[in-house]
C-alpha cells in the first residue's frame, strides 16, 4: 500500500469535506486479453494513462478487526452482462486491484491493494 499524500489526508480526516473519491477496479487474467478496467462513477475517466470505464459496483472493506481474516467484498451491478461473461470464461487466476483516488487529482494513485 502507498502512503497517502497531505491533501488526500486531509479530505479523509475532513468531517465535511468536499472531495469526491472514485475507485478503480481493474481485472486481469492472461486468457482476458486486456485487463478490465472500471471506475465507480458516472463518467469514464484516465488515470494515470489508463482509461476506467464508468460502470456501477460497490466495494465493501472489511472491519477494523485485525484478530480475523480480512477481504474486501466486491458487488458487481452488471445488468447487461459486460463483464460477467469474461470474467466466467477466465481459465486461469484472476488478479484484481482495487484502488481509490480523489475526483479532482485522478492522475494520482492515493491507495493501492
Amino acid at each position: 500500500m502507498r502512503k497517502l499524500s497531505a491533501p488526500a489526508i486531509k479530505s479523509v480526516l475532513e468531517h465535511n469535506s468536499d472531495d469526491v473519491w472514485l475507485t478503480l477496479l481493474e481485472i486481469s487474467e492472461t486468457s482476458l486479453g486486456a485487463p478490465i478496467r472500471v471506475v465507480n462513477n458516472n463518467e469514464d475517466i484516465i488515470s494515470n494513462g489508463l482509461l476506467f470505464q464508468a460502470f456501477h459496483f460497490e466495494t465493501i472493506l472489511p472491519d477494523s478487526d485485525i484478530s480475523r481474516l480480512q477481504s474486501v467484498k466486491i458487488n458487481i451491478f452488471d445488468i447487461v452482462q459486460q463483464i460477467m461473461p469474461k470474467i466466467r470464461q477466465a481459465q486461469g487466476d484472476i488478479d484484481v486491484k482495487l484502488s481509490a483516488i480523489r475526483a479532482s487529482a485522478p492522475m494520482k494513485l492515493k491507495l493501492a491493494q
